[in-house]
């Protein structure tokens, strides 16, 4: 629904695709408002914002919604009210950023200030899925922040978290908290989406509920769970053939079919992961997403200076994108710009500690040592990869090169046999086919350790 005043800033086509314009009374406003709705609005709500039938993701295209109510001030000091407020105003600020999901804004969230909510209420005034709350409690220079993830359709609580710090610079504090809060939120509704999406058939699955189950599917590195994420974006393509995120999930995807060799040869995956790519960007520019999805492709064709403008386009559109984060890491130690690279990846790995992906990223710290010509420390990285995912091929291959270059052969062979059975038919001539690397050296290197350790020409 849009207001009078929207309606008219609207051309013509768009004007007629509204109907309604009666007068209502609305909260807060004193004058009566006039209403225009979009035909597809029809009984999801009532005027002045009371939802009707809000239960969960009850629309194909409807993201998660965030409401992030007022943090309490738990503090002696009336004055630190600010700072409660401003905790809330940069959270939501933040999340507004991200893409997969919606955010209340400010001046709805702020009207329960103070007061005793029950869920439910938020469920049927707001419309929101998830609430986050929170408290501030200061002692002299002291600083304990709590914050959790409430789904509010089920009342159940999904997240919480405690920060304790000295306040020698406020806005530092805010910001650094404001950060972490915002990117811990991402991973856990993702997680609970894929909860609600698990629980039915594929026919029935929202939008974001399939794209929830992909990313499940895509984690598990298995060349079946690959073809049935695969599956879930075509279909979803199929229906709604513009959706920018589907075509960059499913670019996506099929980077881990171009490195293990899991479908059509090689170079045909390589295209079709750049195609997807380029259709998502030029789809949706404004996507820190699709741009990401653009750099990765760029990456994975070796153009490595065209890859990190489009990570930075994306981290200007959102600066606490992950994954762009992660990427340009990525990039940068491939170019051996190695302290550019290890910050970000860092800095990734901190601002998401838990994020299902990671494994990604930190391989690329093991990739650094071993370019460093540093073999027990690259196969340290990698030992942690496996520790998160033992079915991480990325991972024995390096540990047998590394281990391979130390001349530890028994164990390099040991860590190939392990690596073929999850990717089988590999040999070096297909491996440097598909790894990114720049210098002729790193790739001399990899190949003669991966040969020590069995692997085929």
């Amino acid at each position: 629904m849009i207001s009078d005043t929207a309606h008219h800033s609207l051309d013509g086509k768009a004007v007629e695709d509204f109907h309604g314009g009666e007068s209502h009374q609305l909260k807060n406003i004193s004058r009566a408002v006039a209403v225009w709705r979009w035909p597809g609005s029809d009984g999801l709500h009532s005027v002045g914002g009371q939802h009707k039938s809000p239960v969960g993701h009850s629309h194909s295209d409807e993201k998660p919604v965030i409401a992030v109510l007022p943090f309490d001030n738990m503090s002696s000091d009336p004055e630190q009210e600010y700072f409660a407020d401003g905790i809330t105003e940069d959270i939501i600020t933040v999340l507004s950023r991200f893409r997969n999901f919606s955010v209340i804004a400010r001046n709805s969230s702020f009207t329960y200030k103070g007061q005793a909510v029950d869920m439910k209420q938020i469920v049927q005034e707001l419309g929101a899925n998830y609430v986050i709350e929170g408290s501030v409690r200061r002692a002299g220079q002291r600083l304990r922040i709590t914050v959790q993830l409430i789904d509010a359709v089920n009342d159940d609580h999904i997240w919480a978290e405690r920060y304790d710090r000295t306040l020698e610079d406020v806005f530092e504090v805010q910001d650094e908290i404001t950060e972490r809060v915002a990117l811990a939120i991402g991973p856990e509704i993702q997680t609970s989406d894929l909860a609600h999406a698990q629980r039915k058939g594929t026919q029935d699955l929202s939008v974001w509920e399939t794209f929830a189950k992909v990313a499940w599917h895509f984690q598990k590195l298995t060349e079946e769970d690959s073809a049935e994420a695969q599956s879930l974006l075509q279909e979803l393509l199929q229906k709604d053939p513009k959706n920018a995120a589907a075509m960059a999930w499913l670019a996506s995807i099929q980077t881990n079919q171009f490195l293990y060799g899991w479908t059509r040869p090689r170079h045909e995956t390589l295209a079709f992961i750049c195609e997807n790519a380029q259709a998502a960007a030029a789809q949706d520019s404004n996507s820190e997403f699709c741009q990401t999805a653009l750099g990765i492709a760029h990456m994975f064709s070796k153009r490595h200076e065209e890859a990190q403008a489009r990570f930075r386009a994306a981290l200007q559109l959102n600066p606490n994108h992950v994954d762009a984060i992660s990427s340009l890491g990525m990039s940068c130690v491939y170019t051996h710009n190695f302290d550019a690279g290890a910050a970000n990846i860092q800095k990734a790995l901190e601002l998401s500690p838990k994020s299902p992906f990671n494994q990604f990223a930190r391989i690329h710290l093991g990739f650094m040592h071993f370019f460093r010509k540093e073999y027990e420390k690259a196969r340290e990285v990698a030992e942690e990869c496996l520790a998160e995912n033992p079915n991480f091929p990325t991972g024995y291959r390096l540990i047998a090169t590394a281990e391979g270059q130390l001349g530890n052969l028994e164990a390099a062979a040991d860590a190939y046999r392990k690596f073929d059975k999850l990717v089988p038919n590999a040999t070096i001539t297909n491996t440097l086919a598909t790894v990114m690397f720049v210098h002729q050296d790193d790739m001399d290197r990899y190949a003669e350790g991966l040969r020590r350790a069995g692997m085929p020409e």
